[in-house]
């Protein structure tokens, strides 16, 4: 794009950088495997996490996000990997446990939004934003959330939840998964799969199109469990950020 999606703020300064399209500190190593448009069209390929960056920020709002969005967003990540980890070294005959990871709900919700727009804006889709903008110009809605100047209302904002059907298993593991979600053809959010995990991001005043996913809106986290031992992800919503 070569522009700052963030311009709808009015105060851009410095020069177009290479926002990294995800945040590099959800990876360890120096290479991605990534699969899908625009980067791999229907293979998967190594990528240098140096070189997953897009010009899409001015040098301001890329350093603005960085320094606490893209950082709870890595911590999440890793967070849930570590929890997983650790149930997974359980033994049946270890005494019981009661783990507690907490998440900063405020600004994980940022990193999905500034996420969302990242890739959008990088693919350089022919569908509008969900104001009927094209894709250069950025809601200032959602370049306000982005940035913390104001709060997504329900139906929108970030939803988290376990599966689709009662019993369904996930299997947590470090990948990012990506899928796009259009209403009338217009840009209204993304289901990512996070660390193995569901959310969703929704930017559309209409309520999700999956009734039973519509109570998960702004969900406290999850809780896992290995013999006697248990670990609690708990998303915090109590201060805004």
């Amino acid at each position: 794009m070569d522009q700052c999606w963030a311009k709808v703020l009015g105060d851009c300064h410095g020069k177009i950088t290479g926002e990294h399209i995800v945040s590099k500190n959800l990876f360890t190593g120096p290479n991605l495997l990534v699969t899908g448009t625009p980067w791999a069209e229907g293979q998967t390929v190594s990528i240098r996490l140096d070189e997953f960056v897009s010009p899409i920020l001015c040098e301001k709002h890329n350093n603005l996000l960085s320094r606490k969005v893209d950082k709870e967003g890595g911590s999440a990540f890793k967070t849930i990997l570590e929890a997983d980890i650790f149930l997974s070294h359980v033994k049946k005959d270890d005494p019981p446990q009661i783990l507690q990871y907490k998440i900063n709900g405020h600004f994980l919700e940022r990193w999905f939004i500034k996420t969302a727009i990242n890739i959008f804006v990088s693919d350089h889709k022919d569908q509008p934003w969900i104001n009927d903008q094209g894709v250069s110009d950025c809601p200032l809605m959602l370049a306000e959330a982005a940035f913390g100047r104001r709060a997504l209302k329900y139906p929108m904002g970030l939803y988290n939840y376990a599966g689709t059907e009662v019993g369904q298993q996930k299997i947590v593991k470090g990948e990012l998964g990506f899928s796009p979600i259009y209403l009338d053809n217009k840009f209204s959010g993304a289901h990512f799969l996070f660390a193995g995990l569901d959310f969703i991001i929704w930017f559309s005043d209409q309520e999700l199109p999956w009734v039973n996913l519509r109570q998960f809106h702004h969900h406290m986290g999850g809780i896992f469990k290995a013999h006697q031992t248990q670990a609690d992800l708990k998303i915090q919503w109590i201060k805004k950020s």
